[in-house]
């Protein structure tokens, strides 16, 4: 785990470790968002081996979004983070909708044999090119973040700090889910979010608390006076904390 995921030793334990490979449904009136498609549905059936990862699934995403009734034909956006074999394995199940993806990323998979971003090329496509932040459903609810450019991909590069109070902006003034793996630094953004946090209903934080020994109790402290928090072991990172609001914005215990 240590060689592929991190340039430091002792951050995770020795040995193989599972990892997730995130994919979110997300509603939005009568509409259904999927946000990134996870690895190819063949992987169901015959591993990925490469360099030393072995890359599986025991359900398509399809599968998964069967168990809630949604079918692929009644997804009308997909979104894709990245042009990453993990996150767009399972694309072309959603031809029907309409894409939204960062136009480095779709220019520079076009005529690969790994394009699974084909079946949205040619004239009449729904495709929404990102090259700055995209509104996905036009009312604030659902932002995409800016890209970075393909060009730049694996190269050393400056990234813009973003504080909760930006992404709030972003925003209608209100966050449903924060997902936050921000290496150790979780913590200290919380901490700092000030008004901020009270526009937040969920969150769900990952970390690697040999980085930071003190981060739980920390976070604890500014999340339990107004969220419900429970803390469990993770697969890969050790503990994850899930917290959900208990009391309204501004109001304490």
């Amino acid at each position: 785990m240590n060689g592929f995921f991190s340039d430091r030793p002792g951050v995770y334990p020795p040995g193989p470790g599972k990892v997730s490979d995130s994919c979110y449904l997300i509603r939005h009136g009568n509409q259904n968002m999927v946000w990134d498609t996870g690895l190819p549905a063949e992987t169901k059936y015959k591993p990925m081996n490469e360099n030393g990862m072995v890359a599986s699934i025991d359900r398509t995403l399809a599968d998964q979004l069967g168990q809630l009734g949604v079918k692929p034909a009644d997804v009308s956006v997909l979104g894709i983070s990245h042009m990453h074999g993990d996150h767009i394995g399972q694309a072309a199940q959603f031809t029907s909708a309409r894409l939204v993806v960062g136009k480095g990323d779709f220019d520079r998979l076009a005529g690969r044999p790994e394009d699974s971003l084909k079946g949205w090329r040619g004239a009449g496509k729904q495709v929404t090119l990102a090259t700055a932040d995209v509104d996905v459903f036009g009312d604030g609810s659902v932002v995409a973040s800016a890209h970075l450019p393909a060009a730049i991909r694996g190269e050393p590069c400056d990234v813009p700090a973003v504080t909760l109070r930006t992404v709030l902006a972003r925003t209608t003034g209100r966050i449903g889910v924060l997902k936050m793996d921000c290496e150790g630094a979780e913590a200290e953004i919380l901490e700092t979010a000030g008004p901020a946090l009270d526009a937040i209903q969920f969150v769900v934080a990952e970390f690697h608390q040999t980085l930071v020994p003190d981060v739980v109790p920390r976070i604890l402290r500014v999340l339990e006076p107004s969220f419900g928090v429970t803390v469990t072991e993770g697969q890969r990172c050790g503990p994850i904390i899930r917290a959900h609001r208990t009391r309204a914005a501004g109001e304490r215990s």
